[in-house]
């Protein structure tokens, strides 16, 4: 996740200034996240988006990276692996839900992870943001020199 930038379309506020909608750091993630996730869940998406993404950028960089073995099929079959396992493990690890736009592909850019919203049943959904918690992680990260609680580890 060091190498390059991280690719994540998320809505805006009038607020909140953004390069065209897209997130490209954890900073930017977390201060845009801060209304629907707890520091713990921007920690997690953080986590599975770092891990997921290094994971197929290597495959992608190893199995495409010679022309005389490259194959669309198997391009396709990659970019299904990649959009099912970020889908699979943001629902099911951190309960938000995303999506995976391919067309940058198309220009030569990596691939949006679009930002879609928090799944139902969750503490969330139940309790709402419990904003007194939020307050006492925003404080907690800023002694830190964190961009959200936990960061560092």
């Amino acid at each position: 996740m060091e190498d390059e930038p991280m690719h994540i379309d998320v809505p805006t506020s009038p607020e909140l200034p953004a390069d065209g909608d897209i997130i490209k750091s954890e900073k930017h993630f977390s201060g845009a996240m801060t209304l629907d996730l707890t520091d713990e869940q921007i920690k997690q998406c953080a986590k599975i988006l770092g891990e997921v993404r290094t994971k197929h950028v290597m495959k992608f960089r190893t199995k495409f990276n010679d022309p005389n073995s490259f194959n669309f099929d198997d391009v396709l079959k990659a970019i299904s692996e990649f959009e099912d396992e970020i889908k699979t493990r943001m629902a099911e690890e951190a309960s938000v839900l995303v999506g995976v736009d391919t067309t940058p592909l198309l220009e030569g850019q990596p691939m949006r992870v679009e930002w879609l919203g928090v799944l139902p049943g969750g503490d969330l959904d139940r309790y709402g943001m419990d904003h007194e918690r939020k307050e006492w992680e925003v404080k907690r990260a800023n002694e830190r020199g964190e961009d959200y609680l936990g960061q560092k580890g």
